[in-house]
């Protein structure tokens, strides 16, 4: 079901001493995050982060290890799979408010999870019909549907499963 935490088979692939091509890491994705923020329950699961571009492929070391953070790192990006629930038919948002900068990077300005991040994000609809919300009004989406979300202020609501690229960029609002 959309909006639940499932387990994800994560398979990292890399090439040996003579250049042949083997896996070098299979199973579980291993970082998950999850929030209880009025009271729903959605989640993040880290497949893979890279701190610089471009982006090292030495694989001495797992980078869907890295310690959570939900911003990009300053000169890479990542990629993660996020799980948000419905909101319960009394859900009421809270109001707009002015932009204030969230302790986790980016700014928020409530109503339903309102934020924006200085990042390009690509964001994939794996499963679940999620909403987005935009200053301009709101967007059903479905799955399969692809969103190229270029450091605007959005919010998005549930059930939904999607795959999200996130990129640093520069927005000039730092």
């Amino acid at each position: 079901m959309p909006g639940e935490p499932r387990r994800v088979r994560r398979v990292v692939t890399g090439n040996d001493a003579q250049g042949r091509s083997r896996v070098v890491w299979d199973g579980e994705a291993p970082m998950d995050w999850q929030s209880s923020a009025g009271n729903t329950r959605a989640g993040i699961r880290d497949m893979w982060v890279f701190y610089e571009s471009p982006a090292p492929l030495s694989l001495d070391r797992d980078d869907g290890q890295a310690r959570f953070n939900l911003m990009a790192p300053e000169q890479g990006g990542h990629f993660r799979l996020g799980y948000s629930p419905a909101r319960g038919p009394n859900f009421v948002a809270p109001p707009l408010h002015e932009p204030e900068r969230r302790p986790q990077g980016g700014w928020s300005r409530g109503g339903p999870g309102v934020h924006k991040t200085p990042t390009l994000d690509y964001a994939v609809v794996l499963g679940g019909d999620p909403v987005l919300w935009l200053d301009d009004g709101e967007y059903q989406l479905h799955k399969g549907d692809v969103v190229i979300q270029c450091a605007a202020w959005h919010g998005w609501r549930g059930p939904a499963d999607m795959a999200y690229i996130m990129v640093r960029a520069d927005t000039g609002d730092e």
